[in-house]
């Protein structure tokens, strides 16, 4: 009888190890990456430019037109863009050799 149990016992045995050897796998190693060529290059500290330039359109919340009352060369600007001005201060200087022609003129057809 023992016989019997052992040959049953050793057959289960030899089938569970015969079994048990095709359930593990070994995996394939994935083949090696090979290197890319690099450039290598050294840097330096270097101070970064802030500035930025943008296009823009800028208007005056008060503004005013101003318009000669007599035509004429400009000789002097007395103001640049964007100073403060005052009523009654004085912006430009009109050369006055057209406007003491014109009076001249005047004058002489009155005395004619």
């Amino acid at each position: 009888m023992r016989k019997l149990i052992s040959v049953p016992c050793i057959a289960l045995v030899g089938l569970i190890l015969i079994s048990s050897s095709g359930c593990t796998r070994t995996e394939a190693k994935p083949p090696a990456q090979q290197a890319l060529p690099v450039k290598v290059v050294s840097i330096d500290l270097s101070p970064v430019p802030r500035q930025d330039e943008y296009v823009a359109t800028i208007k005056s919340r008060r503004s005013a037109s101003i318009q000669p009352q007599v035509d004429g060369a400009l000789i002097r600007i007395l103001v640049k863009s964007g100073d403060h001005v005052r009523a009654g201060q004085v912006l430009t200087s009109i050369d006055p050799l057209k406007q003491q022609a014109t009076v001249d003129q005047q004058r002489s057809t009155e005395q004619q």
